[in-house]
């Protein structure tokens, strides 16, 4: 009897369940502590990099390594974030808070954009609306 392709996923079922359940019962006490192992290693190996880093005068985070690449680029690596009224609760669009909106949109997607509401078009390079 020949395979369909389509049925190949349903074969495997029996095979994927059964290893998962040997997976999950050989979980003891030593696979764990060997977890808990490799996660303090981890983060001694971290401190070390940013000590040696650190006495090197040197800084080791992300943020550093985007600071360096904004440098090189000549373009800002973190675009500031607006001053915007953060609301609690959903609160309909108007003609006040939609310049709230078009600074969060920019500063998510890092792009010039524009939009409209009620026949008045934003675009989020500038703050003026325009007819």
């Amino acid at each position: 009897m020949a395979v369909k392709a389509d049925d190949r996923p349903c074969a495997l079922l029996p095979i994927i369940s059964s290893l998962a359940s040997d997976v999950i019962s050989s979980d003891n006490e030593g696979d764990i502590q060997q977890g808990k192992t490799r996660l303090k290693n981890e983060h001694n190996w971290k401190n070390a990099q940013r000590k040696r880093a650190r006495l090197a005068g040197k800084s080791y985070t992300n943020t550093s390594e985007k600071i360096v690449e904004a440098k090189k680029t000549g373009k800002p690596c973190f675009p500031k974030l607006p001053n915007v009224k953060l609301y609690s609760e959903p609160v309909p669009i108007n003609e006040h808070n939609i310049k709230d909106l078009k600074k969060i949109l920019q500063y998510i997607t890092g792009e010039d954009l524009e939009f409209w509401y009620h026949n008045v078009s934003w675009k989020t390079t500038s703050c003026e609306a325009s007819e």
